[in-house]
C-alpha cells in the first residue's frame, strides 16, 4: 500500500481495489436484473397502494365534512345573531372550541353537536342533514329529497357522511349487493 501511495504522489495511479476488500462491512454490488418479486409480494404491494388510496379518499372526505359542518354551524350562529361567547355560555362549550368547529379545524363529538342543536332548538339530525346537503352540493350531486326519501334514510345518510364516507361511496352502499362493485372498485373510477 505504501508503494501505491508513493506511486500516486509521483503522478502514478493507485492500484484498483474492490470496495468489498477495503470495506468488508459493505455489501457486494451485483450488477444485473433484479429478481422478479414473488406473486404474493406483488399482491401485498398492490393492496398497500390501494389501502393508501382508500385512506386518502377517507381523509379528504373527513376534511370536506369538517368544512361543510363549519359552514352550517357558522350559518346557524350568525342567523341567531350569537357571538362565540354567547353560544359558548349557552352550550357549555368553550368559545375557542366553537371557533375550531366553524373553521373546519376539528369535528365535534356528537354529544357536543347535540348541545349546539339544543341552543338553536333543533335536533342533532337537523344539523347533520343540513351538512349533508352541503356535501352533496359540493360533489355536484342532488341531496336526498326529504319528501321523497324516508326521514330515517335521510338521517342515516347524514350520519354516515359524518363518519367520512363520500357521496359516491354512499351511493355504492345503497345499490343492491348483486348489482354493485366493491366500494374500492367504484371509488377510483371517474
Amino acid at each position: 500500500m505504501r508503494d501505491a501511495h508513493k506511486s500516486h504522489a509521483s503522478g502514478g495511479h493507485l492500484p484498483r481495489m474492490s470496495t468489498h476488500s477495503v470495506m468488508p462491512w459493505c455489501p457486494k454490488v451485483i450488477v444485473g436484473p433484479a429478481p422478479a418479486p414473488e406473486p404474493e409480494q406483488r399482491m401485498n404491494e398492490a393492496m398497500a397502494r390501494m389501502s393508501d388510496k382508500v385512506l386518502d379518499v377517507h381523509r379528504r372526505a373527513l376534511v370536506d365534512y369538517r368544512i361543510a359542518l363549519g359552514l352550517e354551524l357558522r350559518s346557524r350562529r350568525t342567523n341567531a345573531e350569537y357571538s362565540f361567547e354567547d353560544l359558548a355560555s349557552r352550550s357549555n362549550i368553550p368559545a375557542e372550541t366553537l371557533r375550531s368547529y366553524e373553521k373546519g379545524a376539528s369535528l365535534p363529538q356528537l354529544t357536543r353537536l347535540a348541545n349546539i342543536g339544543n341552543v338553536y332548538d333543533v335536533t342533532i339530525f337537523d344539523i347533520l342533514e343540513a351538512t349533508a346537503e352541503y356535501i352533496y352540493r359540493a360533489h355536484g350531486e342532488l341531496a336526498t329529497n326529504r319528501f321523497v326519501t324516508s326521514v330515517n334514510r335521510t338521517t342515516l345518510d347524514a350520519v354516515v357522511l359524518y363518519c367520512g364516507v363520500t357521496p359516491a361511496q354512499l351511493h355504492m352502499m345503497n345499490i343492491h349487493p348483486h348489482h354493485r362493485e366493491t366500494l374500492s372498485d367504484g371509488l377510483f373510477r371517474k
